[in-house]
This record gives C-alpha cells, sequence and structure tokens, in this order.
C-alpha cells in the first residue's frame, strides 16, 4: 500500500476508509483519504491540503478529523468537520491559552476529542472538545497543580530572522517585574 517514497508519517483507519498523513510534495504535511482496498497511496484523495500551518498528528472521531498543527512554535488545534458531500475546509478551535498538546485522543465511534495540554505557565490540563460547537471544557482527569502561577505572565513576540523568517519568542516573568532592561535575563534557544 505505501513504500518509503510516499514518505508517510501516520495512518489511521476505520471500517474501509484510511487516513494517510504524508508529507511527499507537502514539507509541511497533508492529509490523504483512501478505500483499505486500494492498491497505492498514490491513489489517495487529499482531504486536507498542506497550509500555513505544520499537520503533527490527527484523530478521527464520529463528527470530525481533529488536526493538530503548529504554528511558529505553538500547537493549536483544527478540525474537519466530516458530512455526506465529504470533508469541509478545517476550522480552528479555540482553546484556553497558548499551548503544546502533548496529547489528542479520538475514537471514531465516539464524538469530539480529548486533547492534553501545557502552557508555559499554564499546569497540564485534559480537555475536552465539544462536537459540533467545538467548546472546551476541562475534564477532572488530570488533579489541579500544588503550584501556583498566578504571578506570572506570558508574552508572545517574534524577532526576524537573518533571512526574514519570523522567530518566535516567549517571554515568561513575574507580573511585578519592571521591564526597563535592568533585570536579569535568563535566555534559551534552540
Amino acid at each position: 500500500v505505501a513504500g518509503h517514497g510516499d514518505e508517510v508519517l501516520a495512518v489511521e483507519g476505520w471500517r474501509e476508509d484510511l487516513y494517510v498523513l504524508s508529507r511527499h510534495g507537502a514539507p509541511r504535511h497533508r492529509l490523504l483519504w483512501m478505500k483499505g482496498g486500494e492498491a497505492s497511496v498514490a491513489a489517495a484523495r487529499v482531504v486536507v491540503p498542506q497550509g500555513e500551518s505544520v499537520i503533527e498528528a490527527f484523530g478521527i472521531a464520529r463528527d470530525a478529523i481533529y488536526l493538530k498543527t503548529m504554528v511558529g512554535g505553538v500547537d493549536r488545534l483544527e478540525r474537519v468537520a466530516l458530512g455526506l458531500l465529504g470533508p469541509r475546509p478545517p476550522q480552528f478551535v479555540r482553546i484556553p491559552f497558548d499551548n503544546a498538546i502533548s496529547q489528542l485522543v479520538t475514537h471514531p465511534g465516539v464524538a469530539g476529542a480529548l486533547i492534553r495540554l501545557q502552557g508555559w505557565i499554564e499546569p497540564p490540563a485534559v480537555m475536552r472538545v465539544e462536537a459540533g460547537s467545538g467548546n472546551v471544557s476541562r475534564t477532572p482527569i488530570q488533579p489541579p497543580p500544588a503550584a501556583d502561577f498566578s504571578e506570572m505572565d506570558e508574552v508572545r513576540l517574534y524577532a526576524p530572522g537573518h533571512d526574514g523568517t519570523r522567530v518566535p519568542v516567549t517571554l515568561v516573568y513575574r507580573k511585578s517585574t519592571r521591564l526597563d532592561r535592568t533585570n536579569p535575563t535568563l535566555l534559551t534557544a534552540y
């Protein structure tokens, strides 16, 4: 079905459908669909083409395909509604804070999704994404943290790289910090 040249990153199936995440001809990845009996990924149809965000992972639910995407180093969640006329364009799902989505859990027989996320100053949380509305709510699965980050602030900036690429910069500091260049700074980069 797939060879090394197809550059397949992930495969999920439900009944006779196979969904394939591929980077072949799409450096930021694309999602393909094919029937289980088809002989080759080359015959698959594009469900989600390559866009501005990188598609890192996906999960199939009864109502939609949920996509974990990344833009500028920040993970985000998108959903592709499934219908009688086929998949619709991806829709952005608003989550409560800038984050890293460490886990995306779906089941083809159940609508909606669960995500585990955490931010720079937000503790880990398991959130439920409701089908249809896309509303996100906290679940009791992850216990509340012992640490208190209410006195911290986070700011996302972008610095121009030598080639014009926007490089994300996240500042984390105590809310009472005066931003007057007199404070010690710890800078880490990758």
